[in-house]
């Protein structure tokens, strides 16, 4: 139903108010209680309560602080939903799940820390960028995902830190699937929550608006009576959350479909997934473990590839590998090629670009990031929010300057001896 068939049935019920405003409400004045100049003053204010749901969100609120107070509500309703109990997340399993680590804390996280701590960008969700935040390797990387005895099968490499056989690629992608899961049925319920608490407040502000415009034209009496009760809209915040509520449990359909080809990867199944692992003979300053994806052309089509992305550093070297369909293998090494192929920064910069186009679950070495200009910190972040590219671009934006100078220096000095 548009607006205009949306006013032309309330000022029909307004012809009915009419006969009641005159009979029932005590206007013995028809004068006081015009209908059409009541019409007109309804469809005005009935406009600016349907364009409510279009303004900034800032400015639908009565001060930046009302504004501050809805945010921080969903936030502390979001808390609360990591935060409550839930069951193991392997299939058929029914045990309490604990908070379980993505990437192992005596393994990468360890391995790059300084003081216990290391960086990671988390989303203000006040104003919708990314920031960098501090935390300890205890908590880093962690959801509430396995039961103790699921945990186990993590053991093999967990309590060493290393990634000492292709199993353990497998079981690190299981786990990184699981993860992007649990996170994503978070978000979904936050979605859900958000969006009922937004119409919620959207009812109240139109009510308030309604009253207000009609205040001169209806008795106080039938003022009191009109309620907005419920919104609809094909743009603003409504139709935003809703779109993005359909394409969060797309993607996790998406998710469960990978899960299921990774355990028969893990049970012995080898044409399920193919997994690549470059090994860089040195501890990277970074590690990760999320989802992306890239694009590529098969013919006249194209199509769109989703990958597991894992960089595992130890001590000694950094593990870096890339999970897909076994059916996409081709791609995968034209992928790989684009950045591999003869390049000598060519594992730093297939970092970068899943760094910034491809997950948020990252975290680096708080000194090497601190050490980066100012302005290509803000960058990066900023960037990290681009929808239009992904991990087919490679990245221009250096974040490993570090590395590349100290390589480059050894091989000059190697050249000189």
């Amino acid at each position: 139903m548009n607006t205009n068939e949306v006013i032309e049935g309330i000022c029909n019920d307004l012809t009915e108010l009419e006969e009641e405003g005159h009979k029932q409400l005590g206007i013995k004045d028809l004068r006081l209680f015009n209908l059409n100049d009541t019409a007109a003053a309804f469809e005005h204010a009935l406009r600016e309560v349907l364009a409510l749901d279009e303004v900034a969100p800032t400015d639908f609120f009565h001060s930046q602080s009302d504004w501050r107070r809805f945010v921080y509500s969903l936030l502390e309703k979001a808390t609360t939903q990591r935060r409550q109990t839930r069951t193991c997340i392997w299939p058929q399993c029914s045990r309490l799940a604990k908070m379980s680590h993505t990437l192992s804390r005596r393994g990468p996280l360890h391995a790059i820390a300084e003081n216990g701590h290391v960086l990671t960008p988390r989303i203000n969700i006040e104003t919708g960028q990314y920031e960098m935040h501090k935390i300890g390797v205890g908590r880093a990387s962690t959801f509430p995902g396995f039961c103790c005895n699921h945990e186990q099968l993590f053991g093999a490499f967990e309590n060493r830190g290393q990634l000492a056989a292709p199993a353990h690629i497998s079981m690190q992608t299981v786990r990184t699937i699981f993860r992007e899961i649990v996170t994503n049925e978070l978000g979904l319920t936050c979605l859900d929550c958000t969006l009922q608490a937004y119409q919620s407040l959207l009812c109240e502000r139109g009510t308030e608006l309604l009253q207000a415009a009609m205040n001169k034209y209806l008795p106080q009496s039938l003022l009191g009576r009109m309620h907005i009760t419920s919104t609809a809209s094909t743009d603003g915040a409504i139709a935003i959350v809703t779109r993005e509520i359909s394409e969060r449990k797309a993607y996790l359909d998406l998710l469960w479909h990978f899960l299921n080809r990774a355990l028969d990867d893990l049970s012995g199944n080898k044409e399920c997934l193919m997994h690549v692992a470059v090994t860089v003979n040195q501890p990277l300053p970074a590690c990760l473990a999320g989802m992306g994806n890239f694009d590529v052309r098969d013919g006249k089509t194209s199509r769109r590839i989703h990958a597991v992305l894992n960089t595992w550093v130890t001590t000694d070297n950094s593990v870096i590998f890339i999970t897909v369909k076994r059916s996409h293998k081709r791609y995968l090494l034209h992928y790989l090629s684009n950045y591999l192929d003869g390049q000598l920064f060519g594992p730093l910069s297939l970092i970068e670009s899943w760094m910034v186009h491809g997950t948020d679950h990252w975290f680096v070495q708080p000194s090497m990031w601190e050490q980066l200009p100012f302005s290509r910190r803000r960058r990066i972040l900023r960037d990290m929010s681009a929808d239009k590219y992904n991990l087919g671009e490679q990245y221009l934006i250096p974040i490993f300057d570090g590395i590349r100078a100290d390589t480059l220096r050894l091989s000059t000095d190697d050249t000189r001896t």
